[in-house]
Parts: structure tokens; sequence; C-alpha cells
């Protein structure tokens, strides 16, 4: 794979008219790499506007009208401010049809997986990338968070995990500081306590009336 130059993803230039566009806002004009486990494309889900309550930050998802994958997947789901816009421009697309549902074709029915799944098969196709399942969008969510700093612990919640190890073992290389081996870190905090130490007359004075430090030769 490491032949193949890096794409960019264009939906909204490509498919102008479609009303899915907002599926992909955030991807819209991204680079896209190549490297099956640095697929860039985000987790995205559909919801219920009456879940959506005005001032809301949380979002539960409650109802489905399928049979849910795993007793996880019935969880509490954050609703960012850059997925809020999105959603609340979708609401405004299809409030003529005054559905309950977010996305709708044309016709103001709920979108189908299948129909959905087409419509990704053919926008990966003008792109010119290697075929991704929509299903490994997850991967970008979780890879993207992780190395922009984001905790193990809220990433796994997010994704439906009962805890962190699937994280760890699937997306450490994109964790920072399980990238960097070489006690930097514990390096800097100390360097950072012997800087204050030596800056601070308070401190020096705490210091220097402090009891000797004997050790197990000199008792």
């Amino acid at each position: 794979m490491a032949e193949i130059e890096n794409g960019v993803f264009e939906f909204a230039k490509r498919f102008p008219h479609s009303n899915k566009k907002d599926y992909f806002t955030m991807l819209e004009g991204r680079t896209v790499r190549k490297d099956p486990a640095e697929v860039l494309f985000g987790d995205y889900a559909a919801k219920w506007w009456e879940e959506m309550k005005p001032g809301m930050s949380v979002s539960q998802i409650r109802d489905y009208t399928t049979i849910l994958k795993t007793p996880e997947s019935n969880r509490r789901l954050e609703i960012r401010p850059s997925m809020r816009q999105i959603l609340e421009a979708q609401r405004r697309e299809t409030a003529p049809f005054q559905s309950e549902y977010v996305f709708l074709n044309t016709k103001g029915l709920p979108c189908v997986q299948d129909s959905l799944r087409w419509l990704w098969v053919k926008a990966m196709g003008k792109s010119g990338l290697p075929f991704r399942r929509m299903y490994e969008t997850r991967h970008t969510f979780a890879s993207w968070a992780l190395s922009k700093g984001e905790t193990p612990e809220w990433v796994a919640r997010t994704l439906g995990h009962v805890d962190t190890s699937m994280v760890f073992r699937t997306y450490s290389r994109y964790i920072p500081n399980m990238t960097r081996r070489d006690g930097s870190a514990l390096e800097g905090l100390f360097t950072e306590s012997i800087n204050k130490k030596n800056g601070d007359p308070e401190i020096d004075t705490i210091c220097d009336t402090m009891p000797e430090i004997r050790t197990a030769n000199s008792i």
C-alpha cells in the first residue's frame, strides 16, 4: 500500500445535490491516507430529534429499530459543538418532512443501511481510494481522538467497549504517551521540580531546614 499516494475526500464536491452531505462534513477536503489502520473517516450515527433537546451537551441513545449488538450499545454519547452544528444543519434541510428521524431520503423516509452503503461504495469509487467498509470509520474516530490526547477511557466508552483493553491493543501507537518510551515525561517532571526549588527562596529555605536523609549504612 505504500506506493499509493494520499487522496482527498470530496463528497460534497462530487455529489453537490446529495442530501447525505452532512454525513461527511467533518471529512470534506481532508487528506486520506492509504494505511488501513489510518483511514481518515469519522464515526457517525443517526439520531432521533427528540433525543437532542435544546442546550443538551450529552445525548443518550435509547431507541433502536433493530436489535442492539451488545448491551453496551445502549450508551451515552457526547454531542460536541461541531456535531451539533452538523445535526442542526441537517434538521433544517429535512424540516419540511416533519420527521422524527435525522437522515432522510428524497421522499422523506428514514435512510436505510443498504441505500447508505450503496452511496458509500459509489463515493469510494469516485474518490479513487482503496475500498473501505463504512464500519471502519470507527478506527479513524479512535485514532484521531487518541492522537489529540483524548483519554483511552473516554474513547473506549464512546466506542461502546466495556474497558480500555481493546483501545490499547488496537490503537496504542496513536496514544502520544505510549509512543514515547524514553522516560522523558518523568524526566520533565523531575527537571521542573528542580527548577522550582532552585528558583524559589521559600522552597530553598524549607529544603535547607529539612532533616538529613539517613541511609541504612549511616544508621
